[in-house]
């Protein structure tokens, strides 16, 4: 049975204008990470390219914000770097650049050729990331959005079935799950909002649940 997964509409395109923005696509190399610190404001969009490279510093500066402002223990927001990871090289790549997963599959560095080659393909080079972030007391969110085709979320193949554990992939959703209270995706399938609450937030909801509950 495939797995379900809750769809949300993560776009809204005013609201995003308003917000301070890096393009970190057209940001001299040199000048990436010293830009990207200085981001102090609580929301903030980023645009990226569909450069692999730069994600190991988004990651870090995503991830790292979830424990500095206290949302979060430093060993979760490991964890919570994995599925921001995730969401990104989806994004990039079965998004961006509409490569299939089942190409990972095949022998040699069929799946790396084809990542470089689409960069630079007219049809896919000019596509874009969008990433949206909120930080609060009481919970941080990131919108992964790209402007691939998008796809059907509901008709994923759950990777907890037996007939698809040994597959190198189609865990990423899994992880995102896993490390995210909330995974929401947009109904089109190329946005997703991935959203850790603190713990004390998660506490008191559980305790207002279970008094409406009573």
């Amino acid at each position: 049975m495939p797995a379900t997964y809750k769809t949300h509409p993560t776009h809204d395109p005013i609201a995003e204008m308003r917000l301070p923005r890096l393009d970190l696509s057209s940001c001299p190399h040199g000048e990436r990470e010293e830009r990207l610190s200085k981001l102090g404001s609580s929301e903030f969009a980023l645009i990226l390219g569909n450069d692999l490279r730069v994600l190991p510093m988004v990651i870090n500066s995503l991830s790292g914000r979830f424990h500095r402002l206290g949302i979060c223990e430093e060993k979760i927001s490991a964890r919570l770097a994995v599925a921001i990871e995730e969401a990104l090289v989806n994004a990039i790549v079965h998004g961006n650049l509409e490569i299939s997963s089942i190409v990972r599959e095949q022998p040699g560095n069929v799946y790396e050729k084809m990542i470089q080659a689409r960069r630079l393909d007219p049809r896919f080079r000019h596509r874009r990331v969008h990433v949206i972030c909120r930080f609060g007391p009481r919970q941080g969110s990131v919108i992964v959005r790209d402007e691939g085709p998008g796809f059907d979320v509901m008709r994923l193949p759950d990777p907890t079935d037996a007939e698809n554990l040994s597959r190198s992939y189609g865990r990423g959703i899994l992880l995102m799950r896993a490390f995210f209270d909330d995974v929401d995706y947009s109904p089109q399938g190329n946005a997703v909002m991935l959203i850790k609450r603190s713990e004390s937030a998660s506490a008191a909801d559980e305790l207002v649940n279970s008094l409406v509950a009573g």
